[in-house]
């Protein structure tokens, strides 16, 4: 987690400030943790590090920039969020470092006030995702890792859907305008996976709408990241 700084002109206004920061790191951010089931690694300034089982990491990296914004209101500051989700059995530093890199990504490639997730798979495979904190990402996830927890929608619909995109080839840069194929098969796809008949995923494709080209594999990366992270419901 980190954030950006404005201009402090004086000694007081860089005082009050610091201050202001270490009451957000020693008042704040372990109880947000310890109440999401995590640990505290480290708090200091806008650098917080944790660990958390991954059900629970969006919701914590949610609820910690909500406590910094609050705290930090003076100052206009918000918060970038990087997030790695590992087998337990990876080794601790990878993960480490990959949330280091998720953070990166969420600050240089996505403007800030961002989060960015690695998902780690077995395999060796990394999926990334992550958006803006005020984009249509959040609600999305949440309506269909919900949907997905009721069952109805299929745990097969992030991998049915990634492998309808997959010759679309959305890492590079389009050609032509996919948008509307995508919306086809995603429609299709979710008419084939909806185990209860009319179940829709809110918001989805005005998700899709606000993605632009060159990030166009978020749109399918948010279901294999939903999968992922709350894998007793899907197939890794």
């Amino acid at each position: 987690m980190g954030a950006a700084l404005k201009t402090l002109k004086t000694k007081a206004e860089h005082t009050a400030f610091s201050q202001t920061l270490a009451r957000f790191a020693v008042q704040d951010a372990e109880g947000i943790v310890k109440a999401h089931s995590g640990q505290l690694v480290y708090a200091g300034g806008d650098d917080v590090l944790a660990m958390c089982p991954a059900d629970r990491a969006l919701e914590l990296a949610d609820a910690l920039r909500t406590a910094f914004r609050k705290r930090m209101n003076t100052y206009g500051l918000d918060a970038s969020c990087g997030i790695a989700v590992g087998h337990y059995q990876f080794p601790l530093q990878r993960i480490v470092e990959e949330a280091r890199a998720a953070e990166r990504r969420a600050k240089n490639m996505r403007g800030r006030a961002a989060f960015a997730l690695s998902l780690l798979k077995r395999s060796g495979e990394i999926i990334h995702w992550g958006a803006k904190w005020d984009s249509k990402a959040l609600a999305v996830y949440r309506d269909f890792s919900q949907k997905t927890e009721e069952e109805k929608i299929s745990g097969r619909f992030p991998y049915a859907l990634a492998e309808l995109l997959q010759p679309y080839r959305l890492k590079e840069k389009p050609q032509v305008e996919l948008k509307p194929i995508i919306k086809k098969e995603f429609e299709h796809v979710q008419t084939r996976q909806a185990q209860v008949k009319g179940t829709i995923v809110e918001g989805a494709l005005d998700y899709l709408d606000e993605l632009p080209d060159q990030r166009l594999e978020d749109f399918p990366n948010l279901f294999l990241a939903s999968a992922f992270i709350n894998r007793q419901r899907g197939d890794n």
